[in-house]
């Protein structure tokens, strides 16, 4: 074999160890470059999850919330949030209790959903009286929400499916040993809602005096309250309820199976905007009652004033003045 043809084999050789060898290295250096991509990938998600907690308590903050939820700023009476640990990532639980001129108190509780960048408020309950106790139990991702009001209580059941809370029938869960429900801690959140001062300050001009009804579509309860002889001090007021027993609305008030009540006395101012009711200790009512009864008077504008009875409700199941199912509670409006 003539001497340029073993030169030429040999470079031809060592051309090609040099192409596997840079095939190989260039393959190495791609693959620790991804890892460091993916390690880098990965923890943008970590951070973005982290973040997704400050996303979220920012836009709850937010006006928009209430808006887009059909919930004025200056109705609202309690706004909070709680947190539901899970394996997969955590779940934002808001509250909101408010009261609406003209309207019975609402209490809403509502899923915050991050999904596609967008935080998505899912209604879960929506009932006259907010839940006070939040409770859930992590291993059979259950959300128990409970309601305690005139001697009653209101337990609702919800189960996590695909993300989301849905309503389900756990009657065996009371006091089952099945289940472990751990109360939910809640924090509260501030918001601009304006002091009875500055709504007072408002309407300066303003007399309390008139005759406000309360409202309720269903027919079932009536209310009736005239205020008379208020000097930004005091007022006389009377009130005159009424509630239909039964499902049949016409046919029980057609064999009297109405529960009928009144009260009437005076309400003295205990602060800017809000007015309160206590029986005379020679009233028979505050004997029977050992004084433990009263009925808070709260000034929402100057055609429209909340009221909220007071007593031991473990005590007793229904108010002295009223009779079966009636209370005085609710938004009076002239």
């Amino acid at each position: 074999m003539k001497k340029g043809v073993k030169v030429l084999i040999i470079l031809l050789v060592m051309i090609i160890i040099g192409l596997v060898t840079y095939l190989v290295l260039d393959k190495t250096i791609l693959s620790k470059d991804n890892k460091k991509e993916d390690s880098k990938g990965s923890s943008v998600v970590t951070n973005e999850e982290k973040n997704v907690g400050e996303i979220i308590m920012a836009e709850i903050n937010k006006k928009e919330f209430l808006v887009k939820n059909g919930i004025e700023e200056d109705d609202v009476d309690i706004l909070e949030y709680c947190v539901i640990e899970t394996q997969k990532s955590p779940i934002y639980i808001v509250l909101v209790d408010y009261v609406a001129e003209g309207e019975a108190e609402h209490g809403n509780i509502f899923q915050v959903i991050y999904k596609d960048e967008k935080v998505v408020f899912d209604k879960i309950e929506d009932h006259k009286y907010l839940s006070d106790t939040i409770a859930y139990d992590s291993n059979k991702e259950i959300l128990k929400l409970s309601a305690t009001y005139h001697g009653g209580t209101r337990t609702n059941y919800f189960t996590l499916k695909d993300g989301q809370f849905e309503e389900v029938d756990l009657v065996i869960a009371d006091g089952s040993k099945e289940y472990n429900f751990k109360e939910l801690e809640t924090t509260k959140l501030a918001t601009a809602k304006k002091s009875n001062n500055e709504k007072q300050k408002s309407n300066e001009s303003y007399t309390l005096n008139g005759t406000y009804e309360r409202a309720d579509a269903s027919r079932r309860t009536t209310g009736t309250m005239k205020i008379t002889n208020y000097n930004g001090e005091a007022f006389e007021f009377s009130i005159e309820a009424s509630h239909v027993n039964g499902q049949d609305i016409d046919a029980a008030i057609e064999r009297g199976a109405v529960s009928i009540g009144g009260v009437e006395g005076i309400a003295f101012k205990i602060r800017d905007g809000v007015y309160e009711f206590v029986p005379d200790d020679d009233d028979d009512i505050w004997n029977y009652w050992e004084g433990d009864y009263k009925i808070t008077f709260t000034v929402n504008s100057k055609n429209s004033i909340s009221l909220k009875e007071t007593y031991n409700n473990t005590k007793y199941s229904e108010g002295p003045y009223g009779g079966h199912n009636l209370w005085f509670d609710g938004t009076y409006t002239k």
